[in-house]
């Protein structure tokens, strides 16, 4: 492992996001101690989680942060992050949250919907299987992710919170194959939760397979993991859900939160972040929340700069329902 592999798994804190501080294009603001990673929107500083480094010292970290940014984001902070950016004098509020799965539950009783999915995965004889990096032909996991993204509702790589695909061997991710009667038809990404200093349980950062008439892929898939990894003694989360279940953290902003839970009310007709959400919650399980903070108030700006440090339009945040969705105008204050 290199260094900040090596922080990653001393520090990760059962964060989902920790291991994606590692993915290619990102910028580092390191220490002896720890790291921030970010990505450079503008003249703005966008950090994704808060830094890889003891509990102990989030403070200073933080601190060194602020004066070498200019002007601050910090996207995907869990609560005791986001009170000590609030405390440093940052506007914050929350921005989604993470499903993390009731694994003995979902294995003892899984939902009428994940049977059916299980059932037509039988019948197609559908099955995972684990490779390593490298072993298997690079150019077909490519073909497989063109063809998953060209009939995608979001038809291009996402960076930033996702770790984007890669075929180098490091150590942590782990490669499964989907295979149908023996044949390969899609792949998925399996990113490790390191918490003091081990594995603890694991997160599906990528699942992409090409056109199929099989019903109930996703879910078929995730029982199927959690159905191996619980073997194995480690847990699964299945990822965000974007601008629903806000719960905002200690010293939010009041422009932010009044803001950001008026666009969330109005998401009804926002169909992709709905069904993502809602296939989520299909699924036994908890949500934890996730927040931003940084130098302004203006959550359109906030969106803005989240969209573009994710390698996204910003119309891929509502699709076709972007305009109805913000035509009020969340201003806010900068």
């Amino acid at each position: 492992m290199n260094r900040r592999q090596e922080m990653v798994r001393r520090f990760g804190d059962g964060d989902l996001v920790a291991c994606a501080t590692l993915q290619e294009g990102l910028s580092y603001l390191e220490t002896s101690f720890g790291f921030w990673a970010y990505r450079r929107v503008g003249g703005v500083s966008a950090a994704l989680g808060g830094p890889i480094c003891d509990v102990g010292d989030r403070a200073e970290m933080l601190e060194r942060f602020l004066r070498s940014a200019g002007r601050p984001m910090l996207f995907y902070l869990r609560e005791p992050m986001a009170k000590i950016a609030s405390d440093a004098g940052l506007h914050s509020a929350a921005m989604g949250c993470d499903r993390v799965l009731d694994v003995r539950t979902l294995l003892r009783t899984p939902p009428k919907e994940t049977r059916g999915a299980m059932r037509h995965a039988r019948a197609a004889e559908f099955e995972i299987r684990e490779v390593e990096f490298g072993d298997f032909d690079a150019r077909r996991l490519d073909d497989i992710s063109a063809a998953y993204l060209a009939n995608a509702e979001v038809d291009v790589e996402i960076a930033f919170l996702n770790r984007p695909m890669s075929h180098v061997r490091d150590g942590m991710r782990r490669l499964f194959l989907l295979e149908r009667r023996g044949e390969v038809f899609g792949f998925a990404v399996l990113n490790p939760v390191y918490e003091q200093g081990r594995v603890a349980s694991y997160l599906l950062d990528l699942l992409r397979f090409e056109p199929t008439r099989q019903w109930g892929i996703w879910l078929a898939s995730v029982y199927m993991f959690a159905s191996r990894l619980a073997g194995e003694g480690f847990g699964l989360s299945v990822g965000f859900s974007p601008l629903h279940g806000l719960a905002h953290p200690p010293g939010a902003s009041r422009v932010l939160t009044y803001s950001l839970d008026q666009m969330e009310r109005r998401l009804s007709s926002a169909q992709y972040l709905r069904r993502l959400y809602e296939l989520k919650s299909l699924l036994p399980g908890g949500w934890e929340s996730r927040s931003f903070a940084g130098y302004s108030r203006n959550v359109l700006r906030i969106l803005h700069v989240f969209m573009e440090a994710s390698g996204l339009g910003f119309s891929y945040l509502f699709g076709p329902d972007l305009l109805r969705v913000v035509s009020r105008g969340f201003s806010g204050d900068r």
